[in-house]
């Protein structure tokens, strides 16, 4: 019980230090602990990152929290959505009085909670509270603060403001447990060190124009395989297929004139890991 424990540790800080690079972001604790994840420096790091001012912790911190214990909540969903439609409604009637440089923001805070609703109704709460994060975030954006300057709309946006991190608040609440068949958890692992790998080339080198297109569609296709393999409901079928779609289109690049040794040797390296990692699945 505590192996498969450690295990599904493992798969969470994966996940999290998957949201870390897309982010464009190297925390080397996180990386740390990903190599000997624990439940005490998880919680440690989660308790340190959820109360954080930046977006990409908080959400690190979000990914974290599904290793923790959470208490049952009594969050009202239906109450919950018809207030994050009063508030939709609101941005909505704000954005053409705001400045014209402010619209792209508050757009933005305003797309990220009209798609909470969905996401709750269609079970997919980690996402929801993704999206709320991210509406905190474009809430406090230093192109819609400049428009408090206006006293009526200041009032408006400072209300929409607060009542946005409520609700954040709120959200954070549901709790949320990832079930993974315990038959998949070293298949899933493995394909995450792959991805984590091909994640850190594509958002973390300087790699060029040239060398993202290459691994740009593979890594979609190794996402897509990801998410395949923690849904229950999912054939594994499918997660081979993905994977072989991966594998096919670096051999097809493989056979194109790439001048970079490294880049050579790196892409074959990753294109066996893939095929191992297939012939392995459960």
């Amino acid at each position: 019980m505590i192996l498969l424990e450690n295990r599904l540790y493992k798969v969470i800080v994966g996940l999290a230090l998957e949201a870390e690079t897309y982010n464009r972001r190297l925390n080397q604790k996180l990386s740390d602990i990903y190599s000997n994840p624990t439940l005490d420096a998880i919680k440690t790091l989660h308790d340190r990152l959820i109360v954080s001012d930046d977006y990409p912790d908080r959400e690190v911190a979000l990914w974290l929290e599904l290793a923790l214990d959470q208490a049952p909540a009594k969050v009202d969903l239906i109450d919950l959505t018809v207030e994050l439609n009063e508030i939709e409604i609101l941005l909505s009637d704000l954005l053409w009085q705001v400045e014209a440089d402010s619209q792209r923001d508050l757009n933005d805070w305003l797309n990220y909670v009209s798609n909470v609703p969905q996401s709750i109704q269609h079970g997919f709460v980690i996402d929801a509270k993704m999206l709320m994060n991210l509406a905190v975030q474009y809430s406090t954006t230093d192109s819609v603060e400049r428009n408090k300057k206006n006293l009526s709309m200041g009032y408006k946006i400072e209300l929409l403001q607060k009542e946005t991190l409520r609700l954040f608040e709120e959200i954070k609440k549901i709790p949320i447990k990832l079930t993974i068949p315990e038959e998949r958890i070293g298949a899933l692992i493995e394909l995450q060190r792959i991805l984590i790998d091909m994640l850190r080339k594509y958002y973390l080198e300087r790699v060029g124009n040239a060398t993202e297109d290459i691994i740009r569609y593979p890594i979609q296709r190794l996402e897509e395989a990801q998410k395949h393999l923690m849904r229950p409901e999912i054939e594994v079928d499918k997660v081979r297929q993905e994977m072989k779609f991966a594998y096919e289109n670096l051999e097809s690049q493989a056979r194109s004139d790439i001048s970079d040794k490294r880049l050579f040797e790196w892409m074959g390296n990753i294109k066996e890991r893939i095929k191992a990692a297939s012939e392995r699945l459960p």
